[in-house]
């Protein structure tokens, strides 16, 4: 019997890792909505490629937004993702200006156990947030 319930508890920590990354890639995915939303009713912010106009993100900084969407990287003139939204239990890892990539704290493979946030490449477009959960 022992043999049996082993495995059922393992699944279950992945369960509940997966469970977590979805409900924080619909939070990612929210915050960049909102953003959008602000951005749209501000004439010179939802342009294509850099904003004409700054706006404040929740955190109180000024910066552009990119198609009008937050941006994925932590450029001095640019609203990042990570300004729109607070989530505990990840570590934000900016790898790249096209991506910013939020690692589950405590899972076996951090690296392969995240949310991908994806900037908007361009007007219309929306970011792409994309879960990678092969090192839960």
């Amino acid at each position: 019997m022992a043999a049996t319930v082993v495995p059922r508890l393992y699944n279950f920590r992945s369960d509940a890792q997966f469970a977590v990354l979805n409900q924080a890639a619909a939070q990612i995915s929210s915050a960049a909505e909102l953003a959008a939303e602000k951005c749209r009713i501000i004439q010179g912010c939802y342009v294509n490629e850099w904003s004409d106009e700054f706006i404040k993100d929740p955190s109180n900084h000024l910066g552009q937004m990119y198609s009008g969407y937050p941006t994925a990287n932590s450029d001095a003139n640019s609203s990042p993702i990570v300004n729109w939204i607070t989530i505990s239990g990840f570590e934000v890892d900016q790898s790249s200006i096209m991506y910013t990539d939020f690692k589950l704290k405590g899972s076996s493979d951090p690296s392969n156990c995240k949310i991908r946030y994806n900037f908007a490449v361009s007007l219309g477009a929306s970011p792409v947030v994309s879960i990678l959960n092969s090192g839960c």
